[in-house]
């Protein structure tokens, strides 16, 4: 009996091992390819539906990406990014199921931090948060009907194909700002409700700039 529980002892040991790498292990980490969110984005993106928030959530690293040759980048709020084992320094991770715990010694970045995998290596940015965030059909308040498909916006049939800007640099608070195309202004997405006031709105460092009067939305959006 003594000996049955020391090999699952040692089988469990080795498994734990198995799913820590560290980040000069490239080859074993190619597995592992595709982008993780940290936890603290995606869950104060679920709660709010505002980017704006969802963004400033994380102390360190908004997400975490392993390359399909095994480089691990590291990006802060999308304005700026780099390397372990370079620019941030060596780093350890563990893997559990989609969920990666990171472990590393880099100064003004917290010692532990938790991501969840949102997409696969080849997917592009930003379809990982903008089809998390931008979902469902609505109506507005002239009856036009609104669907929010991740990268576009379809207005009674017509598509508009959108851009969930991520780097909330010289952005304008108050919500998630949407680049569409054709358009000159940007589509500022405020809960309301369950959901949407969408206010016309552009950099919040350009000369002259405003905020949006949150009183007087462009467009309210209800779900249907």
């Amino acid at each position: 009996m003594q000996r049955v529980l020391l090999i699952l002892l040692l089988a469990g040991t080795a498994q734990a091992q198995a799913d820590t790498l560290c980040s000069h292990e490239r080859e074993a980490l190619r597995a592992h390819a595709g982008r993780y969110a940290a936890d603290d984005l995606l869950a104060t993106l679920a709660r709010t539906r505002r980017w704006d928030l969802a963004v400033q959530a994380p102390t360190g690293a908004t997400e975490l990406q392993i390359t399909p040759q095994g480089e691990v980048l590291l990006s802060l709020r999308w304005h700026e990014a780099g390397r372990l084992e370079d620019e941030f320094g060596p780093g350890c991770l563990r893997f559990d199921g989609e969920r990666v715990s990171l472990h590393m010694q880099h100064l003004g970045m917290p010692a532990h931090s938790r991501f969840t995998r949102v997409a696969g290596p080849k997917s592009a940015l930003p379809a990982p948060y903008a089809e998390r965030l931008l979902h469902g059909c609505y109506r507005s308040g002239q009856g036009a009907r609104w669907c929010l498909r991740g990268e576009r916006i379809e207005i009674n049939g017509q598509a508009h194909a959108v851009r969930l800007l991520l780097d909330p640099m010289e952005l304008p608070e108050g919500g998630s700002v949407l680049e569409v195309t054709g358009q000159t202004d940007f589509w500022l997405l405020r809960p309301q409700g369950q959901g949407w006031a969408v206010h016309r709105t552009g950099w919040a460092s350009a000369p002259g700039h405003r905020p949006p009067d949150w009183r007087r939305p462009w467009q309210v959006l209800r779900p249907e």
